[in-house]
């Protein structure tokens, strides 16, 4: 049975039909003035205003990214775990970058994902062809 009947607020105190939100009219003001603000912002971080700088950078520039170059990494012999251990040795020992490193666990959990994901589907197949072969004899 659906929680809500069809044409029934699930809040039927709430904001009356028809009434616009404030934040809407807010918005439409504020816009007119953009250019003034924006402006003056711009002109206290030319003038050494760290916040206003600050506020700038983090609402129109992307944030920098770290760019290394490749890095060649063989991954230690046997299973995900070995793999992981070997990133963390390679990263204590200066040969990977911490964000690196941290990418490359991510890449090795999604991989065991996918793993476990095939070995079930596997067992299933084989669950489902001893079933039909024990009704079959």
């Amino acid at each position: 049975m659906p929680k809500y009947r069809k044409g029934v607020s699930g809040n039927p105190s709430g904001r009356p039909p028809g009434i616009k939100d404030r934040r809407v009219e807010w918005r439409k003001e504020l816009t007119a003035e953009l250019p003034a603000i924006l402006s003056k912002l711009v002109e206290q971080a030319k003038e050494g205003d760290t916040v206003a700088a600050g506020l700038i950078l983090s609402r129109c520039a992307a944030p920098l990214r770290a760019v290394g170059e490749a890095v060649t990494f063989a991954l230690p012999e046997g299973g995900l775990s070995d793999a992981g251990r070997g990133i963390l040795a390679a990263i204590a020992a200066g040969q990977l970058a911490p964000d690196t490193g941290a990418s490359l666990v991510a890449a090795l959990s999604q991989l065991g994902t996918v793993i476990k994901g095939d070995e079930l589907a596997r067992r299933i197949a084989a669950l489902e062809l001893r079933s039909a072969n024990d009704e079959n004899a």
